[in-house]
């Protein structure tokens, strides 16, 4: 009712800020990792950097069809609930698919799982969306907005502790040494054009790969796994949360 007072903190409404602070992470996460992956370890082309960001947030042009589809097509009469909780199933099970390719990944492959998490949580996002507008309406009238102030700071804090995670995890030898082989019973690689990115190789023929070198931060990096992990693990963990959101059911149609 437009009496009832919507407190966002409650075990009924908790879900949208958990949904929000996902949506930070995953907003913040996999466009911010695509630069230390594929410009600093791999060396792409600026072009390839840009056309990577691009696809990976592609769905974000087909929100209007997410709305579409939880607008017009309720799962047992709940417009929200059911699509949240498989936007975020769809978006862990590809951060699970990701973390299982290793540390090594391949950059295509990187920015594919990226793509399709992303789907995942473009649909968890517009759904959320329309429960946040549906929330704002029974707002009272000296606490109006007050609700969407909150979701965009947990979004925000979201983005800045993602950023936070890869700026500490992917300042080390691994990421920004070229080569880098940490087995030191590995002979370095022949790859010229590896070689050639790391400013050690010239210097120790021998074991430049071994060391590292002066454009990382750390002598730790943080893996790939455990960067898609720490997110798909957040977003398993709020389902509960999106579960028991207190929803209207859609009224049965009349035949």
């Amino acid at each position: 009712s437009n009496e009832e007072e919507i407190n966002p903190f409650s075990k009924n409404y908790i879900g949208i800020l958990a949904n929000y602070l996902s949506v930070g992470l995953m907003l913040g996460g996999s466009t911010s990792i695509l630069y230390p992956i594929l410009v600093v370890r791999e060396g792409v082309t600026p072009s390839l950097m840009t056309a990577s960001t691009s696809l990976v947030t592609v769905f974000w042009s087909y929100k209007i069809l997410f709305g579409f589809l939880s607008d017009c097509f309720p799962i047992m009469r709940w417009k929200r609930k059911p699509y949240i909780c498989i936007g975020w199933t769809l978006c862990a099970f590809f951060l699970l698919a990701l973390a299982k390719e290793g540390h090594d990944v391949l950059p295509h492959t990187l920015v594919l799982y990226l793509t399709l998490a992303n789907c995942g949580y473009v649909m968890a996002d517009v759904s959320a969306d329309g429960f946040m507008v549906w929330i704002a309406h029974r707002e009272p009238i000296t606490h109006r907005g007050r609700m969407q102030t909150l979701i965009y700071a947990t979004n925000t804090f979201g983005q800045i502790l993602i950023n936070v995670l890869i700026l500490l995890g992917f300042s080390g030898p691994e990421t920004n040494c070229p080569g880098y082989e940490p087995d030191p019973t590995i002979p370095c690689t022949q790859d010229a054009r590896i070689a050639n990115r790391n400013d050690l190789s010239s210097a120790f023929p021998d074991e430049w790969c071994h060391l590292k070198c002066h454009n990382a931060t750390f002598s730790w990096d943080l893996s790939i796994p455990a960067f898609a992990l720490t997110i798909a693990a957040v977003n398993l963990a709020s389902i509960p949360l999106y579960v028991i959101l207190k929803e209207d059911r859609t009224p049965p149609e009349a035949v």
